[in-house]
């Protein structure tokens, strides 16, 4: 402290700093040879309590090792309590006796926990705002779960919850009774926050805060007024991760939607913390009211935060709806596109590892994943089809515009057909590729349906038919609509497919020569060893899952009715349905591809044996132009299998094949049956 730079004073040795050359030639000398252990125990033993608090961490050190056997522990925690008894308010403040009584609690019994919260609880409320002391409450909370143990906590708690709750610390404390505690104790706490002077004025606490306002009519403005100043508390200390904080706002924002200057302003209070409200559902349902009534400059703001965390937040069971909503109401387009739907965009699969750097499951495109996801596919369905019933009965009231306010400009279905025409490659692509597993799937296969109404791709139909018969989806070529704008790409590409061109020329030319060597060697082993049997490995048996064929998968038949059902209407009125993104030229019918595929590969013996495919079947006669089915059908090969069907599915097939069946025929195949019999 006595050293000053520009002073030309030497001193003694010592000091810590010493001027040797009385100029910028500064040297520090080391302190005296001290101790530094010395010094700290000095230091320490100045305080209160030193040699308690030294002899409680003995025995702690002493208790928590795991050499130490149940005996020694259960007859060494009612020492360390004994010592702490009288002194535990004060010792739960340290940050090492702290964790001794956390100790206890954890792992001590029903009556020296009865001690510790007996000692607690005069002081619980002003414990549970310091950063030490809190842990130890909610060890308490957690671990005494005897009603009239809560109840006495609660007691303790009680006309101190809002400063409580109100507190960084504190908040902690609140989160854990109102998620633990039962209705009875946590109706009177929760009541607290909707003002002492409001709630003094009824006969019993209130459940929420409608219900407040509707029993005092007088006082609305006033208690409006009082939770705006506590919603403003819960904002500036930062508490908008809690659960009980967004269940208070959420009611508050429930009774303001009405009032337009009151929602501006909280908004404007909440908008910069938009990320933090999708920590809980209800802070989600309160992200949507807020996405759609802010300002356009506020949705900026909104998606900027949301850059980076897109995918992540999509697939979450919680904040998925924010986005969907955000996207929903959004003008601008191709900020959309570029911050966060171009996260979809990508078709490489994504490999996932484990701690130890195992591969987790089968490595698959971000859309696919989006697709298969029960929450993260909805997204794809609102874009697809706007309309469409996708959502749950309390998600449905979020989505519903107020006919009093105009939210936006644009028609909603232009604004996805924009999006739509975005992603309209990846999605045929991943939709072609990966067709055989989102059909199993109960959430892609609703993709897969919408996207055949939305955009009715032949490649799609033709291996939606290949799939149902058992062959393999033929995989289309990936091509951005994005790249092909751009010349430089466009000649990019064609080196690129040069120089895979001469790569698989090498490859064959290479394939082929160790083809014939691989021939000459045989034929000389053979010719040497024509009798030679040699031992095969014994190959260990694996468990393998049954899986049912696709015509018999029950999210296959869903899907399968779905589209022949959408087939039949396209005939009926065809007037009805957006073909402004269908491929160029006549129409592909489903009904025909997959007739003519049944009928070349001999796939229809197979299917008449099963329940659901013949229901599919029955569906697929009453399109028109499946006329190649039944005249397969009415062979007597196939009358008679399903005449002795044990199904329905058969049984009502073979009614539907008479009933479509000319008359002449009908009676000649009968014919046939009663002389066969």
């Amino acid at each position: 402290n006595n050293y000053k730079p520009n002073s030309n004073n030497t001193y003694d040795n010592k000091s810590k700093i010493i001027n040797e050359d009385k100029g910028d030639n500064i040297k520090k000398r080391p302190i005296d040879s001290i101790d530094k252990n010395e010094l700290k125990k000095k230091r320490k033993s100045k305080k209160s309590n030193y040699t308690l608090v030294e002899d409680l961490k003995s025995l702690w050190n002493k208790v928590r090792n795991k050499k130490t056997t149940v005996s020694e522990r259960e007859s060494t925690i009612p020492q360390i309590l004994s010592k702490l008894k009288g002194n535990l308010a004060t010792l739960s403040l340290r940050h090492d006796v702290a964790r001794v009584i956390q100790y206890i609690i954890q792992y001590g019994n029903d009556s020296q926990r009865k001690v510790i919260l007996s000692e607690l609880l005069p002081k619980f409320s002003e414990i549970a705002k310091t950063p030490y002391g809190h842990f130890s409450c909610i060890k308490l909370i957690n671990y005494c779960n005897d009603f009239i143990e809560q109840s006495k906590v609660c007691h303790s708690v009680k006309s101190h919850l809002v400063s409580i709750g109100t507190n960084v610390i504190g908040a902690r404390i609140v989160e854990l009774l109102l998620a633990n505690y039962p209705n009875k104790l946590k109706k009177s706490l929760k009541s607290e926050f909707y003002g002492h002077k409001f709630t003094v004025l009824l006969p019993e606490a209130c459940n929420n805060l409608h219900n407040l306002m509707t029993a005092l009519p007088n006082k609305e403005s006033a208690i409006l007024d009082h939770m705006r100043d506590l919603t403003q508390r819960f904002v500036e200390k930062g508490l908008l991760v809690f659960k009980y904080v967004h269940s208070l706002i959420w009611e508050y924002l429930c009774e303001i939607t009405n009032k337009p200057k009151k929602l501006n302003d909280f908004i404007e209070m909440t908008i910069e913390n938009f990320t933090k409200l999708l920590s809980t559902k209800i802070g989600s349902k309160v992200a949507c009211v807020v996405t759609t009534y802010c300002q356009p400059k506020d949705r900026k703001k909104i998606i900027k935060s949301l850059k980076g965390s897109f995918t992540e937040t999509l697939l979450s069971t919680i904040s998925y709806l924010p986005i969907i909503r955000l996207i929903d109401v959004t003008d601008d387009t191709v900020n959309i596109q570029k911050t966060l739907l171009s996260s979809l965009r990508s078709v490489t699969p994504i490999i996932k590892y484990s701690a130890t750097g195992e591969v987790i499951g089968v490595p698959e495109p971000i859309l696919t994943t989006v697709s298969k996801h029960k929450y993260g596919s909805k997204l794809l369905l609102r874009l697809l089809d706007p309309n469409a019933n996708i959502f749950e009965p309390d998600e449905v009231k979020l989505f519903a515009n107020p006919p009093d306010i105009k939210i936006y400009k644009k028609d909603p279905l232009a604004r996805s057909k924009e999006h739509l025409i975005y992603l309209k490659s990846p999605l045929l692509y991943i939709s072609n590729k990966y067709l055989l597993e989102l059909i199993r799937c109960p959430q892609g296969n609703r993709v897969i349906e919408y996207l055949v109404k939305r955009f009715y791709s032949r490649d799609l139909i033709a291996n939606i038919a290949r799939v149902f018969v058992g062959l393999e989806p033929i995989e289309p070529e990936y091509v951005d609509n994005e790249q092909l704008d751009d010349p430089d790409v466009e000649n990019e590409v064609e080196v690129d497919e040069q120089e895979n061109d001469d790569n698989d020329i090498r490859d064959d030319d290479i394939q082929n020569e160790t083809n014939n060597t691989v021939d000459e060697t045989n034929n000389t082993i053979n010719y040497w060893d024509e009798d030679v049997n040699e031992e095969e490995p014994a190959v260990e048996e694996e468990e393998v899952t049954v899986i049912l064929p696709i015509h018999e998968d029950m999210n296959a038949h869903r899907l399968l009715k779905a589209l022949l059902k959408f087939e039949l209407t396209l005939t009926t009125s065809p007037d009805d349905f957006d073909r402004s993104l269908w491929d160029d030229g006549p129409v592909t019918s489903l009904a025909t591809v997959l007739s003519n595929q049944l009928t070349t590969n001999d796939n229809l013996t197979l299917w008449i044996s099963s329940n659901r495919a013949c229901l599919i079947l029955c569906d697929l006669i009453k399109v028109s132009s499946a006329a190649a089915i039944i005249s397969n059908l009415s062979d007597d090969k196939h009358l008679s299998i399903l005449k002795s069907s044990e199904h329905k599915g058969g049984q009502l097939l073979y009614e539907t094949i008479l009933a479509h069946k000319p008359k002449s025929k009908i009676t000649n195949s009968a014919k046939k049956v009663k002389k066969s019999k």
